[in-house]
């Protein structure tokens, strides 16, 4: 099966084929040593095929397969030859990593919101917005370096979210790109954004009810963890049964973020365990 449609579907387009994907099969040692030479396990060399497919095909390739490859090549690899494999092995592992900085802007718009909860960097592509983080990445971008549709999502979403933080928006009306996200996640998500508005909460179990999967409540627990738009596809608003819940993967600090938004729209359940 071709590698694209197997490992990550669906894919989104690239307006241009990276500069970078002609590398990673022309690369070649001074002795002449290629790719195809490398001793790589089979995970690894399958997911070079991938990476390589992908971009060669238009598709932007899993940037979570990028990173792991990227760090596979700079460790040391069980049964290398060669000084000229090791030599090789960086070479690739830095067409890697410039593949996936590539990738991760181009035909991207990214900003960075100011907020009561800290900064939130928010990514739109062409077709809506994309993704969200709490945090700062990488926005230095001139504004005439991006997609120009991306970054009439980009302005749309930046003004609704910063009329969000300010308590004068209680709802979203943006487009939203869902590439990557499977038919149960989104069904889950689309059912969260529609039915639980502002100022109320549901739980885990209530919400997986709601999806007609009564018992899934730890499954739409690990859909909130990697919800990749929140606050716009309000996960904070998904508490537990006796307590706040996680948030975005949990940890102290991003249970503390879910309960300052909660405190935002006045919904803060108890007990807060």
């Amino acid at each position: 099966m071709n590698p694209c449609t197997r490992l990550c579907r669906p894919l989104p387009r690239l307006s241009a084929t990276p500069p970078q994907a002609a590398g990673l099969s022309g690369l070649r040692a001074d002795d002449g040593v290629r790719t195809r030479d490398l001793h790589l396990g089979k995970v690894t060399r399958y997911q070079l095929r991938y990476v390589r497919v992908c971009l060669l095909k238009g598709f932007c390739p899993s940037l979570a397969t990028c990173e792991t490859l990227a760090h596979s090549f700079t460790r040391p690899q069980t049964g290398v030859g060669s000084i000229q494999e090791c030599v090789l092995m960086g070479r690739l592992a830095t067409v890697i990593a410039s593949t996936h900085h590539w990738c991760m802007n181009h035909d991207f718009a990214r900003a960075c919101v100011p907020a009561p909860v800290g900064p939130v960097t928010v990514t739109a592509s062409r077709d809506g917005l994309r993704h969200i983080t709490f945090g700062i990445a990488d926005v230095d971008r001139p504004e005439t370096d991006r997609d120009a549709q991306a970054n009439v999502h980009l302005n749309r979403a930046v003004v609704q979210i910063e009329e969000y933080f300010a308590g004068e928006r209680t709802s979203f009306s943006l487009p939203l790109d869902w590439v990557g996200v499977d038919a149960w996640p989104l069904r889950v998500l689309k059912c969260l954004a529609d039915t639980v508005g502002y100022g109320s909460t549901i739980t885990y179990g209530e919400l997986a009810a709601r999806c007609d999967r009564p018992k899934g409540a730890q499954a739409v627990g690990g859909i909130m963890s990697r919800n990749p738009l929140p606050v716009v596809v309000p996960c904070h608003r998904v508490v537990a049964s006796n307590s706040i819940g996680g948030f975005a993967g949990s940890g102290g600090a991003m249970v503390e973020t879910k309960r300052r938004l909660l405190q935002l729209e006045g919904s803060e359940p108890t007990p807060l365990f």
